[in-house]
């Protein structure tokens, strides 16, 4: 990593984040395996302008990568932040969708192409959403816009919405299974009570049906090592989080929190591997009509949701400056999956 006062070049394998929300962002979650990549931001007056490229994994012997810009700025003696992105996810096809597969096969014209890096997408400022059209429409363009909202005192209200694609402004919220959106939205409360810092955090998300998938299949699925890069979860879900911590002493914090969640994969446009299949596609001057065509309306959940709730006790050491720990033990209370899950990680921060 190299910095100065107004540029920061890195890279790294590690974990990507982007935007205000605490438990499920929407572009960037950071819930991935690590992503080798490298990102410069720049400083410019007012504005942060970030730029980030990443090498993704979908299939061993076929190349996946992802480009990612953010430009943000703040408002109203910097109690109000705003931030645009975008990103851009593509690669050689995989066989993860064979033509026998008929409930997800690619139209035939898109099996066997290989790609490279577009150095298109690495020129800063240029929207994405102009380069994918000069490159032929090829890729999974994703745009999102998030606010971050510190008012009143010790409050702080944020706000993400994505956006994959949309037939038009004026039907965005229609049920056109084009219409693929998604949004989180949370609150935060900061104070004290004798003289120990405690935190309240309420946090809602909501993923459409198609959400992240991609004509192309794996190749452009918004996924790295079959994880979803954005919502966890995935399309066709929603999660409610409801977390209070409070610090002990200057190394300790401890917390509890209850997470419910809800998703339907059993339906079309459930699951991140799914492939919209049209009524019919033309390839080399012939008509081909899919055995399974997909309904163009889209339906929130719907029979067949699992939902899930988990209540959980939360931990986190920071010994010295470098190196931090965080500890998750939840009870799952749904009758299918009951249990006791935990999570640990770690390490040092540079």
């Amino acid at each position: 990593r190299y910095k100065d006062d107004r540029v920061e070049l890195e890279t790294a394998i590690d974990y990507l984040k982007s935007g205000p929300a605490v438990y499920y962002p929407l572009l960037l979650s950071g819930t991935t395996p690590p992503i080798t990549y490298g990102r410069a931001r720049w400083n410019i007056g007012p504005f942060e302008y970030t730029h980030t490229v990443g090498l993704l994994e979908s299939q061993k012997d076929r190349s996946k990568y992802i480009y990612h810009h953010r430009l943000s700025f703040p408002l109203w003696k910097k109690r109000l932040a705003f931030g645009i992105n975008e990103a851009i996810v593509n690669g050689s096809t995989t066989d993860q969708q064979p033509s026998s597969d008929t409930l997800n096969a690619l139209r035939l014209d898109y099996y066997g192409q290989t790609r490279s890096w577009e150095w298109a997408y690495l020129i800063p400022f240029v929207p994405y959403k102009f380069t994918e059209h000069y490159l032929g429409n090829r890729d999974n363009a994703l745009m999102s816009f998030d606010a971050d909202l510190q008012f009143p005192q010790n409050f702080r209200e944020y706000f993400e919405f994505l956006i994959d694609d949309m037939t038009s402004p004026f039907t965005m919220f229609s049920n056109d299974w084009g219409n693929k959106w998604a949004f989180t939205i949370g609150c935060q409360y900061f104070g004290n009570i004798m003289k120990k810092d405690i935190s309240a955090t309420i946090e809602y998300s909501r993923v459409e049906p198609w959400v992240y998938t991609h004509f192309y299949g794996g190749s452009h699925s918004y996924t790295h090592f079959g994880q979803c890069l954005g919502m966890p979860l995935g399309p066709n879900s929603d999660a409610l989080v409801i977390a209070f911590t409070g610090k002990i002493n200057n190394l300790n914090t401890v917390g509890i929190q209850i997470t419910n969640t809800r998703k339907n994969s059993s339906v079309r446009g459930g699951s991140i591997t799914d492939v919209f299949q049209d009524t019919m596609f033309v390839y080399n001057d012939t008509a081909y009509y899919p055995l399974h065509p997909d309904s163009w309306h889209k339906h929130f959940l719907g029979r067949g949701t699992v939902t899930n709730t988990r209540i959980g006790a939360s931990w986190k050491l920071s010994p010295f400056g470098m190196f931090k720990i965080d500890a998750l033990l939840e009870y799952d209370l749904s009758a299918g999956n009951k249990g006791t899950y935990g999570h640990l990680s770690g390490g040092f921060v540079f």
